[in-house]
């Protein structure tokens, strides 16, 4: 797209894509017609928009402002189509730039401020600041000088802190013509070389051209106009170098009015002249009032009051086409005195009287104008501290956010140390009532090694000693020995087998090779569970199983494992506490959706005030040493994590029932 020319798949080039645009009607229909034919997508689009911007940002120092509203326009048009909030911003201010250069006041302030708010939607100070030095413009121009300058000096301010020099250069430039307008030449002296200080690219000598003339002013207004007119020369030489017909008019304009108050008429008439030529050319109408105003004076201060008719009278004629009231009020006043001057006195009186109506009535627009430029701005305020305590309350919120996301983590470790830490302790009880109940069957089978060894020395001493192998069979010691070692080898066998039960339940219930969330049978780990619980329980409480049909489900086996470990512990302890003997009942079904374990017991039961915080982890003290009570607390969170649920439901006397609830995966 950036490409001067052409590609070879017959793509325009960005100058022709700009042309075509700029020919286009400025309505959204017509523009969207446009770039469908010019098959730009949304990425070529913003590269247009970006493109025209940079446009307006090069006239938007005054030359050619009707071209440039057509610019603008389009350029906004075409921001809007894809939703380009920093294109639309751009083009808004440089549409309210170009509506002050045509003198449309209001609806200058109205974009200015609107560009503006969509900025600091955007969080861009920098483009805030450059929409509030266009306002400071507008303004000054409107006669809100006071206004005009604290929207200046801020942005002044702004831009030098933030390093920017060429929007230093543009504000100070402004900020120097309000301080002329208010008799602060010291602050014209001021801006006026600090812009000659950081002025350096050939691109912007046209803003020392300007700069150099506002010392030149200072030097004129004082009387030093020798100083006054080197000056507006060397400003003059600047602005022709950087080609800047604006500045150049400007610099001509003001030799006039020192050759004018020097009293040679010839000279100031030549600058003046040259200046409106220029005007002319570039179409910046209002502007042309001022030369056509000085022109008119040097014919009166000449002499010539028709000649000076025919100046007001054009300076009138171009104030009413460009809509200037201020300008017209001028004109009425400057051709009640040219026909006074012409002994007219009729029609003296009749442009006085509208210069004194007009005048009046620009007082009473400008007051008007100021405002509603105060209300909006008030409104504008209001939403920018609003937009900057939203901001401030997001940073506030982001921190706390953060500081809250980190407690989440450090209560999920606590919390996995917590499972650990319950899982580690109930392996240790599970592992002292393992170890004593392998201690039968590992005893049976020692013992039973040494009566295996003495049934072997007798056979050997039975088999050296017989005559023959007769003798051998018919032996009654012999048939003793081989009985009492198949009886040995029966008790071995039925060790062995209680212990690799033992061994494989305690296997299945830890699941340590099987950290992973996978699909599993839950009465596997109910039955492992209930095998390494009953040495340790005793005679005094019976497990009864009743359980359904369930499909497998999705959990961490060893963490379930540890749920159903920490249930039946309680209600083992139940039972112990009561003092008799009792039974536990588990039952499994499939309930809506749900794989259902509930665990019944005959205990003591639970008081009802104790059951709403069942949950909670409990301390209890003694000898010394604190004691956490993490049981149930660990088991609702595991429950939780698998999106389960568990329920107690008890009452004092007649035992306590356990519900665990676990999604059932889906069929």
């Amino acid at each position: 797209m950036s490409d001067p020319n052409p590609d070879a798949a017959g793509r325009p080039s960005m100058e022709e894509v700009k042309a075509a645009v700029l020919a286009t009607d400025a309505t959204p229909e017509a523009m969207t017609q446009c770039v469908e034919s010019l098959g730009l997508s949304d990425g070529g689009v913003r590269e247009l928009v970006d493109s025209l911007n940079a446009r307006s940002e090069e006239m938007a120092l005054g030359e050619h402002p009707a071209a440039m509203l057509e610019i603008a326009e389009r350029t906004l048009l075409l921001a809007r189509q894809i939703d380009y909030k920093r294109g639309i911003a751009t083009s808004m201010m440089y549409a309210g730039v170009s509506h002050w250069f045509t003198s449309n006041i209001d609806r200058s302030l109205q974009r200015l401020m609107e560009a503006r708010r969509l900025y600091a939607a955007l969080d861009d100070e920098g483009g805030q600041m450059r929409a509030r030095g266009f306002e400071g413009g507008v303004y000054r121009s409107i006669g809100d000088h006071d206004q005009s300058y604290l929207d200046l000096k801020t942005c002044v301010q702004y831009f030098r802190d933030s390093g920017d020099a060429y929007w230093e250069a543009v504000t100070a430039l402004s900020l120097a013509i309000t301080c002329e307008q208010l008799g602060d030449y010291d602050g014209v002296e001021e801006y006026s070389r600090r812009i000659i200080q950081i002025v350096t690219k050939p691109r912007l000598y046209w803003m020392l051209g300007r700069a150099l003339n506002g010392l030149a002013t200072i030097r004129s207004r004082a009387g030093r106009f020798e100083e006054a007119l080197d000056l507006y020369q060397e400003s003059l030489d600047t602005c022709r170098k950087a080609g800047h017909p604006v500045s150049e008019a400007r610099s001509l304009n003001d030799i006039g009015v020192v050759w004018q108050r020097l009293g040679d008429t010839d000279k100031a008439r030549q600058y003046y002249e040259q200046s409106l030529a220029i005007r002319r050319k570039i179409h910046q109408r209002e502007a042309q009032c001022t030369c056509l105003f000085h022109l008119g004076d040097l014919a009166i201060e000449s002499d010539e009051p028709q000649r000076a008719l025919e100046y007001f009278k054009e300076a009138l004629n171009v104030a009413t086409e460009v809509q200037v009231k201020p300008r017209i009020s001028q004109a009425h006043r400057h051709l009640s005195q040219a026909h006074e001057a012409c002994g007219d006195v009729a029609r003296a009186l009749h442009h006085y009287k509208l210069f004194h109506k007009i005048s009046k009535d620009v007082a009473a627009e400008q007051s008007e104008t100021r405002l509603r430029n105060l209300t909006a701005r008030l409104e504008l305020d209001k939403a920018e501290k609003l937009a900057e305590f939203e901001r401030n309350e997001n940073a506030k919120l982001s921190e706390k956010n953060d500081e809250l996301q980190q407690l989440l983590e450090e209560l999920r470790q606590a919390q996995a140390h917590l499972v650990q830490s319950e899982k580690m302790a109930a392996l240790g009880k599970l592992v002292a009532g393992v170890a004593h109940e392998l201690n039968s069957p590992v005893g049976a089978s020692a013992g039973s090694v040494d009566v295996s060894r003495r049934c072997i020395e007798k056979l050997v001493e039975l088999v050296q000693s017989a005559g023959s192998l007769e003798e051998l069979r018919g032996s009654e010691r012999l048939k003793k020995v081989l009985d009492s070692l198949v009886a040995n080898n029966d008790v071995v066998s039925r060790a062995n087998e209680r212990i690799s039960r033992i061994v494989s339940s305690l296997k299945s219930f830890t699941r340590l090779d099987e950290a992973d969330f996978q699909t599993v049978d839950i009465h596997d780990g109910l039955d492992a569970t209930v095998t390494l619980l009953e040495p340790d329980v005793g005679e005094r409480v019976t497990f009864r199983k009743a359980y359904g049909t369930v499909p497998r489900v999705n959990c961490y086996p060893s963490e379930m494992n540890q749920v159903f470990l920490n249930v039946l512990t309680n209600s083992v302890e139940a039972i112990h506490r009561s003092g008799g003997k009792g039974e536990i009942r588990i039952d499994t079904r499939h309930d809506d959706g749900h794989v259902v374990v509930e665990v019944h017991d005959d205990g003591d039961g639970i008081a009802s005030e104790r059951l709403e915080t069942l949950f909670d982890p409990t301390f209890s003290g003694g000898r010394g040493r604190v004691k956490a009570g993490m049981g149930l607390f660990v088991s609702h969170g595991i429950v939780r994590k698998h999106n389960g649920t568990l329920r107690v439901t008890s009452e004092v006397g007649s035992g306590t029932t356990v519900t665990v609830a676990i999604p059932a995966p889906s069929p």
